[in-house]
């Protein structure tokens, strides 16, 4: 019902709006391959289109490529007319250009606007030298959605074989983020104790702000771990590429191509498990702490070149106002 609600007062701003005379553009942002934000698309899209001269399909939820040959005909007739009447798609990565592509949206109307965010790393927060210096153990990171299809509990028991291989390391693993779907703060806690590194594990919970910026700061090494059949773009891969960490992604749908060419860490297979690929890589990794230097350069220097906010503004104007 609240949704229905929410759904009637877009309604009414959009027309309200649209009484001023047409909208010049709508970017409207795509709700992905499930049944609700495929439903709201359908109630909302047709009066967007009515309201304005353009309106820009923003897919940033990936999987409807997968989800719309799963759908009866009937609904896959009328999401495809639905989106292909918008005519033009913005795709975070060439990866995702597939959902746009599936929509029936022409390829040459299709353009690629990565995700940005503003520069927050900052030089008086304490360095990772110094930190270790100190004697803190060595931290991997992980941030975002805790779950199986963000690889969490494969992380957790990827660890526990980490600190087996190294039992002479200090190595502590920080989950920051909020348990969801098939995880919960306990099971998460309870895996880790199963594994025998449940003092070694830390659950931050969700940080914010100047709290996650110490998160980054303090970590050694940023882990994403994610096998999610929704993972568009990792907001968290370019977050720990500002604050200039070496990483270790999964070998999973855009990563490689967020990640780069020539890549400040390592990818991880996800098979014959995802958590004996991230292990494998996570061993790698700490094989080359030597390299580590290198790849934080590597990684800071790609976020500064591609994925500041001022990048992405200069984009998405460009996009708005016809300049491709």
């Amino acid at each position: 019902m609240g949704k229905i609600i929410e759904l009637t007062r877009v309604w009414a701003r959009l027309l309200r709006l649209r009484r001023g005379g047409p909208i010049d553009v709508i970017l409207y942002p795509v709700g992905g391959p499930h049944l609700a934000p495929l439903l709201r698309d359908l109630c909302l899209l047709p009066l967007a289109r009515l309201c304005a001269r353009r309106v820009v399909l923003h897919f940033r939820a990936a999987g409807l490529a997968e989800a719309l040959p799963r759908l009866p005909a009937p609904a896959r007739f009328l999401v495809g007319k639905t989106y292909r009447a918008c005519g033009e798609a913005i795709a975070l990565t060439n990866f995702g250009r597939r959902d746009p592509e599936a929509a029936g949206i022409p390829a040459d109307r299709i353009a690629v606007v990565p995700n940005g965010c503003e520069d927050r790393h900052r030089s008086d927060f304490v360095s990772i030298a110094q930190i270790r210096a100190s004697g803190a153990p060595l931290t991997l990171l992980n941030a975002g959605l805790l779950c199986s299809d963000k690889g969490s509990p494969a992380l957790i028991e990827a660890f526990a074989g980490l600190t087996r291989r190294f039992p002479e390391r200090s190595l502590r693993l920080r989950l920051a983020g909020s348990p969801m779907g098939d995880c919960t703060t306990a099971s998460l806690r309870d895996l880790a104790e199963k594994h025998g590194v449940g003092d070694r594990v830390e659950l931050c919970g969700v940080l914010e702000g100047e709290a996650l910026d110490r998160a980054y700061a303090s970590g050694d090494l940023f882990v994403f771990s994610t096998v999610a059949p929704f993972e568009s773009f990792g907001m968290v891969l370019i977050e720990a590429m500002m604050w200039g960490l070496p990483i270790v992604a999964t070998d999973w749908r855009a990563n490689t191509e967020v990640f780069g060419e020539d890549p400040g860490g390592l990818l991880a297979d996800t098979t014959p498990t995802l958590a004996a690929g991230l292990e494998s890589a996570l061993v790698t990794a700490l094989e080359r702490e030597s390299e580590w230097p290198g790849w934080s350069e590597k990684n800071r220097r790609r976020f500064v070149e591609n994925f500041g906010i001022d990048r992405s503004r200069e984009r998405l104007a460009r996009l708005m106002t016809g300049a491709r």
